[in-house]
């Protein structure tokens, strides 16, 4: 019974094991981000971003790297703790960041010279057909 116990109490600080693939839609600002994370971090094939070309900050601000969004890009960073996933990828040469926080599916993205763009994530991968307004 006391081993039971012990091990009860010490439950939370034992880190849980993540389901693979881990794949994210994130509404981030205006843009719409499409996150896959498979259990090999280091796979460049299996872990990409995907920007969807709508309006975007991202798209106005990048004016002749068009042929970037809609494209799977590959993570130059990725980082997965119980708490967050911390992501960069490059565009061109500018470099952009992504953190989840993963308990309350929070998040933001950042161009490296500018602001944040906050929103929120969903697990899978999520279509947009209608229109919402």
């Amino acid at each position: 019974m006391k081993i039971f116990l012990a091990l009860l109490l010490l439950s939370p600080f034992v880190r849980s094991e993540d389901i693979f693939p881990i794949e994210l839609t994130c509404e981030l600002g205006s843009d719409i981000v499409y996150i896959n994370i498979n259990s090999n971090i280091d796979d460049d094939d299996l872990n990409w971003i995907t920007i969807k070309k709508y309006y975007s900050y991202l798209r106005f601000n990048s004016i002749g790297k068009s042929k970037f969004f809609d494209k799977k890009l590959p993570l130059s960073r990725l980082t997965l703790s119980n708490e967050t996933i911390g992501i960069k990828f490059f565009q061109g040469i500018d470099s952009y960041f992504v953190n989840i926080n993963r308990l309350n599916a929070k998040g933001y993205i950042s161009p490296a010279s500018h602001s944040r763009y906050s929103g929120e994530c969903f697990k899978g991968f999520k279509e947009y057909n209608d229109k919402q307004i």
